[in-house]
């Protein structure tokens, strides 16, 4: 997770002090197949991208968007590498995306308001 964090923070400013372009965090995820994978974890680790994402947001050092590894649909499975999320099968995992869907689209009406 520490080294997602530092990720973030450098990107999100190479990102918008140097490239002035919004960052977009893409394929990112947590495995199943990784020791001691468990649902939590996964959850928590959405999470800790997410807040982290937040608070860029709330910095002026926003990131743009993101694009969790990997979205599936009913009967996928057998195309997963381990990172496959079928949001049918894990309500903390849909609970976890959903919320932070909101608040982007929140982000979003807030930027909108500010240009206006």
């Amino acid at each position: 997770m520490a080294f997602m964090q530092r990720w973030m923070g450098t990107h999100s400013i190479d990102s918008n002090r140097i490239l002035k372009k919004p960052l977009v965090l893409a394929e990112f995820g947590k495995s199943n197949k990784d020791s001691g994978h468990n649902l939590g974890a996964r959850d928590q680790y959405l999470m800790m991208v997410y807040e982290g994402m937040n608070k860029f947001e709330r910095t002026g050092e926003g990131i743009g968007g993101s694009l969790v590894w990997q979205l599936m649909g009913e009967g996928m499975d057998s195309y997963g590498d381990g990172y496959g999320i079928i949001l049918s099968q894990h309500a903390s995992t849909r609970a976890v995306i959903s919320a932070q869907s909101h608040k982007m689209t929140t982000f979003g009406c807030m930027l909108l308001e500010r240009k206006h």
